[in-house]
């Protein structure tokens, strides 16, 4: 047995012997190119390691560096010093593709400083002359070539062309030196320009908004400015005055007029409002304008006149040598009932006075005509109120869900406004403005304003404006300030949050901080059409967690307050707080097709066949009935 395992030992010794004589060549090969194998895997993945630690490393400098605050042209700049870390070059310059122009246009250049991987913005007339220097055009016309990754020459000078993205953009490297551009620093390039290509688009965008933001909001400033001055006599008396001193070489001035036989300040520039106020309540402002003007509209008193010993001591302490009175009043109808008055500390020359004279009278006679065409606008403003409500009623009906949402804005700040003992006059400029809360949407996009769900980002910015828009065109068609800065401040918030200025606490006007509980209120209670309203009581819990940060605590509670009076009435005791064409504001036109309309026997949501969804409602939301469903557990607990 032992012999037959040594024999069979010897047999597969042979064997071996023999095999391993005749194929030892094809064994060494096969083990050599294993370890070549071998070690080609573990080369490319210690090389993709790499590269994914390269493409990590600008990923998260691209996360670190790009920000859309710091704006479209210094990001593009940042971009441009990563590149310079990846090819060396002395400029480096960013093309953005503008599509109504069909071309490439500089939007970025830098120039590289001493040390290797630092580039510093272009300044120009400090880059020194070189045969080959690369200055680049304004713009470029976007052909095939520009498409490709490449270096390339222009002129006598060598370029890298990095294109980014679908005609995106384009950076240009140059002059270009041999050796300093390889595969892998294409690959690298290639790589960063793929990573950007995502941010550069998004900041593209936001750029695009802000632009366009920057457009709307300067050119509504330029009209709210243009129009506070041709239909607010305040504003025009302001800037008239300021023009006067200016013009005329002035020391100072001041405009007044006359109500109930005593003159009132209305402007003043150069001295005390509080001095000259004292001065035009007395009798002898009176005596000096009749002597002043009794005969002709203007007058200069020196201090050799007569005149000049009647101009009480305070006002005479100006340190004046001359004062000219001028009326600006129709002398027929009222004399001397708006009066313009100037001085100068140096007493003008013959000269100098015929050239004043001349240009008193002028601006006299266009003063007259401009505040004769003011009176004669406000006795129209109510026409352009009615225009603006139904532009706004129009924006309302668009869609269901905002049915009567600008009567029911007016309404509760009304209540708000009433319980919290505002004087009427400031009462009836809050429910303007929270009726035309909204009005600057129109001005912005009719796409935003039609669109269903949710805004984007961009658009949400552009979105935004509406409060600066609705400010100034209220401003520019009624001219009425206070109504124009309740718009323009009603997104705001207390923590200081908000938007247009970033208002605080009590700086924010308090129409805006009553229009701002309001709309909150409708937003949470009526809902939109891709998020269903909220019930009563979960609304209300809303808009006191609000409190404080977003919107005023003590606006919060007296509405809350109020509701709660409501609610405690005994004669509604199983109703609801009122019929729901009223609390809904729903116009005539689609209540007279439903059932419910002015039936007071039963809750509409009782009646078979109501018109509910033809203004966005449906029974089991509705606050008309989440209200009284409330009120009904309250008082079964």
């Amino acid at each position: 047995m032992i012999s037959t395992i040594k024999d069979t030992l010897k047999e597969w010794i042979s064997i071996t012997d023999t095999f391993l004589t005749e194929y030892s060549l094809w064994i060494v090969l096969i083990l050599l190119a294993l370890v070549i194998f071998s070690l080609l895997a573990i080369s490319w993945s210690i090389q993709y390691a790499r590269e994914m630690k390269w493409r990590w490393k600008q990923s998260l400098m691209l996360a670190q560096k790009l920000h859309p605050e710091k704006g479209l042209e210094q990001n593009l700049s940042d971009l441009l010093e990563q590149i310079d870390t990846m090819v060396e070059a002395p400029t480096y310059v960013f093309y953005l593709y503008d599509d109504s122009k069909k071309v490439y246009l500089l939007k970025a250049v830098r120039h590289r400083s001493q040390g290797f991987g630092k580039v510093e913005p272009s300044y120009s007339g400090l880059v020194e002359y070189k045969k080959e220097q690369f200055l680049p055009p304004l713009s470029l016309v976007a052909d095939s070539t520009i498409g490709k990754l490449e270096v390339m020459k222009v002129g006598e000078v060598q370029l890298l062309n990095i294109p980014i993205g679908d005609k995106e953009g384009l950076i240009r490297v140059g002059p270009m030196v041999r050796g300093n551009y390889s595969r892998q620093v294409e690959r690298n390039i290639s790589d960063f320009t793929e990573m950007m290509n995502q941010s550069l688009h998004q900041f593209i965008a936001m750029e695009n908004i802000r632009n366009k933001a920057n457009i709307i909001v300067s050119t509504g400033q330029a009209l709210q400015r243009i129009n506070s001055i041709a239909l607010d006599s305040r504003v025009t008396i302001d800037f008239v005055l300021k023009l006067a001193v200016k013009v005329l070489n002035a020391d100072g001035a001041f405009f007044c007029i006359r109500q109930d036989d005593v003159y009132q300040l209305t402007a003043a520039s150069g001295t005390d409002p509080d001095l000259l106020q004292g001065f035009l309540q007395g009798e002898p402002a009176k005596k000096l304008f009749d002597l002043a003007t009794e005969q002709e509209d203007i007058r200069l008193i020196r201090q050799n006149d007569d005149s000049f010993y009647q101009i009480p001591p305070y006002v005479a302490a100006l340190g004046a040598e001359a004062f000219a009175i001028v009326d600006v009043s129709e002398r027929r109808e009222n004399p001397r009932s708006r009066m313009l008055m100037l001085w100068h500390k140096t007493e003008p020359t013959e000269d100098e006075w015929k050239d004043s004279y001349e240009s008193l009278s002028i601006l006299a006679d266009n003063m007259r005509e401009v505040l004769g065409y003011q009176m004669n606008l406000k006795k129209f403003s109510g026409s352009y109120v009615s225009i603006l409500k139904t532009l706004a009623q129009i924006q309302d009906n668009l869609v269901p869900h905002t049915v009567g949402y600008s009567e029911l804005m007016s309404r509760y700040s009304i209540v708000i406004a009433k319980e919290m003992g505002l004087e009427e006059d400031v009462i009836r400029d809050i429910a303007l403005a929270a009726y035309l809360s909204n009005i600057g949407v129109i001005g912005i996009s009719t796409d935003l304003v039609n669109k269903e769900g949710k805004f984007s980002d961009e658009e949400f910015e552009l979105m935004k404006l509406h409060s600066e828009v609705g400010a100034s065109i209220v401003q520019s068609t009624l001219g009425n300030e206070r109504v124009s800065s309740y718009i323009m401040y009603h997104h705001e918030r207390i923590d200081g949050n908000g938007y247009p200025k970033g208002l605080s606490g009590n700086n924010i006007p308090v129409g805006a901080r009553i229009i701002a509980v309001v709309q909150t209120f409708l937003a949470i209670v009526n809902g939109r059409k891709y998020r269903d309203p909220v019930p009563f009581d979960k609304a209300l819990q809303s808009l006191q967690s609000a409190a404080g940060a977003q919107l005023d605590e003590e606006i919060i509670g007296i509405f809350l307050t109020w509701f709660k009076k409501k609610q405690a009435d005994p004669q509604i005791s199983g109703r609801s707080l009122g019929v729901c064409w009223e609390m809904c504001c729903t116009p005539s036109s689609i209540c007279e097709n439903c059932p419910a309309y002015q039936r007071t026997d039963k809750n509409c949501w009782e009646i078979e066949g109501n018109n509910c969804q033809a203004h966005g409602k449906k029974c089991q939301t509705c606050y008309v009935r989440t209200e009284t469903m409330t009120r009904k557990e309250a008082a079964f607990n």
